[in-house]
């Protein structure tokens, strides 16, 4: 399965992921291992959020002057569009499941989730560029872009806390420890006490796109975006110690985006570029079997596609193309691949 390029959430209660793709969100039941759904947006997805008190989910989208979708995980089908003026990319949700946080436009949006309705906007001198829930003390840690990294209290909606923590990426929260992962601008992996807000330690890992944190086993498995591991590698870091224990090799390009499932105690890590072979998709005919070409609806970021007679294509159209990264077309890194709109 492809599609976790924006930021998904797993919705516990039915063990399904909800990941968002070029204009829809797919629905992945994590036991069958299967896409069970497939709901049209009408935008790129960045995120989703669920809400375990009202079993619903939240997109937001990649335009600033859109809003958020809620959509009901019991039949999955949309329930309401909120339209947000100055739009909405990051979200959170309240560890209560009472409150959906954005990160729009210069501010972050507070939703009510019995209503569905926008009850309260904190403007900031920047964009939100992360949120993150720390529910052990029912705090919001919001990162706004060059502006610093703030400390919000969740029961009153105000700020409380600023941490000296700048252009940082969230990597994790582990709630047992009350241990706080950021990855620093410097490509470093910090470890924070959020009860006393030192620096535990600092790990240099190179640039991190994402990081999914195993509190079972207190595991990170962390996403590299710079060569040469962007491409196919999935670091496994002891969450404690900062040690690296192993590497997996992935078969193709992995996204920005990995989750945890506690239930199932899997990792699921997107691809830009899926694995030669099959697809979920809704018509049968369109499957394609083992070692055949990939299916795809659109061209991965950083792609360059070629048609059969050798020629570069700039705008790919519904047809069969051979693709490759950085432009650089030889027998190792080149793949075949339908595009399908």
């Amino acid at each position: 399965m492809s599609g976790l390029g924006c930021v998904p959430a797993l919705d516990t209660a039915d063990n399904k992921l909800y990941c968002g793709s070029s204009q829809r969100i797919n629905v992945y039941d994590c036991h069958a291992e299967s896409v069970t759904a497939r709901i049209a947006v009408q935008d790129d997805p960045v995120a989703v959020a669920w809400s375990a008190t009202a079993n619903k989910v939240y997109v937001s989208f990649d335009n600033y002057w859109s809003g958020v979708m809620v959509i009901d995980c019991r039949t999955d089908s949309v329930l309401k569009f909120i339209p947000i003026s100055g739009g909405a990319q990051e979200l959170c949700m309240r560890g209560t499941g009472d409150k959906v946080y954005f990160g729009g436009d210069h501010l972050l949006g507070v939703i009510d989730v019995a209503t569905d309705s926008l009850v309260h906007v904190i403007h900031l001198p920047d964009s939100p560029t992360w949120l993150a829930l720390n529910p052990v003390m029912d705090r919001l840690i919001i990162q706004d872009w060059w502006d610093g990294t703030f400390v919000l209290d969740c029961a009153g909606d105000t700020m409380v806390d600023s941490l000296p923590y700048n252009v940082a990426r969230f990597g994790g929260l582990d709630v047992r420890t009350n241990r706080l992962y950021l990855f620093l601008s410097f490509d470093a992996l910090c470890t924070i006490d959020m009860e006393t807000g030192l620096v535990l330690d600092t790990l240099m890992t190179g640039h991190v796109s994402s990081m999914a944190l195993d509190t079972s086993d207190n595991k990170a498995y962390v996403l590299m975006d710079e060569y040469p591991y962007y491409n196919d590698t999935v670091w496994v870091v002891d969450a404690d110690s900062g040690g690296v224990l192993r590497t997996l090799q992935t078969q193709e390009y992995t996204t920005c985006r990995a989750i945890w499932n506690p239930l199932m105690n899997k990792v699921y890590v997107g691809a830009d570029v899926p694995p030669p072979g099959v697809e979920d998709i809704p018509s049968a005919e369109a499957r394609i079997a083992n070692g055949g070409p990939t299916i795809l609806s659109h061209l991965p970021p950083g792609a360059v596609a070629f048609d059969a007679m050798g020629r570069r294509v700039t705008r790919a159209r519904a047809g069969v193309y051979f693709i490759a990264v950085g432009g650089e077309r030889s027998a190792v890194s080149v793949r075949k691949v339908v595009i399908q709109h």
